[in-house]
């Protein structure tokens, strides 16, 4: 499906189509009381063991909880500065993904740091631009000059670290489909956190996730149980709203 396109704007607009397509339309929702509402039902409500509804489970994941201090709210209004994003867990914006292989019952671990997930971007140190830059320090009679900053990088995109983690575990054969989009949402996820803009974009995506699955997933427990597992999920969601 869409959701799983290697460009990320086309996997975030097919979300927002899906989130809309089950949302019931507005006449709907301004029937009375004394007047029931016609029901609503979508290709999506009829798919009861569609792969589409664990993709958007897999999609309503957040980077962790308000104890690690990753609420909603600290996401979305932290700049970028580095009492900011600096102070922010530096965990949530790496790609930490455990699963089983098709292969074996052992679990296989895929790991990038931070700095995996960077290009470095070649910059001509003889430049009169990059000279006013350089920074000196005599100590001891030595010279040291920093390298590049962070503003030298750019973040690679997520299809290049999709295939980066798919060769760490040796090709598409070791991960089941299942596991390998789970895989691309994680990475996708982890990428976001790394600015407040990517965060904002990412929780909205998580919320119309959110949306998609309480109008249209076939199975309430496995709703409950959902909100169960994350019992300060509608706390965090009311102070987005304040």
């Amino acid at each position: 499906s869409l959701l799983a396109a290697a460009d990320d704007g086309i996997a975030a607009l097919a979300l927002d189509v899906l989130a809309n397509l089950v949302v019931p339309p507005l006449s709907h929702r301004l029937q009375s009381h004394e007047q029931p509402a016609p029901s609503h039902t979508s290709a999506l409500h009829a798919m009861s063991n569609s792969d589409i509804h664990s993709r958007l489970m897999l999609l309503a994941k957040g980077w962790g909880t308000k104890g690690c201090g990753l609420d909603l709210a600290t996401c979305v209004t932290t700049d970028d500065s580095t009492s900011g994003q600096g102070a922010l867990p530096r965990f949530a914006g790496e790609v930490l993904f455990e699963f089983l292989s098709p292969e074996s019952s052992k679990s296989t671990t895929v790991k990038l740091s931070r700095e995996d997930m960077y290009n470095e971007i070649e910059c001509d140190l003889d430049s009169p631009g990059r000279q006013k830059e350089k920074r000196r320090k005599m100590s001891g009679g030595s010279i040291v000059i920093n390298g590049p900053s962070s503003r030298d990088r750019e973040m690679k995109s997520t299809a290049a670290l999709f295939f980066q983690c798919l060769d760490q575990i040796g090709g598409r054969s070791k991960i089941s489909q299942k596991n390998m989009f789970a895989m691309l949402a994680h990475i996708r996820l982890a990428t976001s956190f790394h600015s407040q803009s990517l965060r904002t974009a990412a929780v909205e995506r998580r919320m119309r996730a959110l949306i998609a699955m309480l109008y249209a997933h076939p199975m309430q427990d496995l709703l409950a149980g959902y909100f169960q597992a994350q019992p300060e999920l509608c706390t965090e969601i009311g102070d987005l709203v304040r």
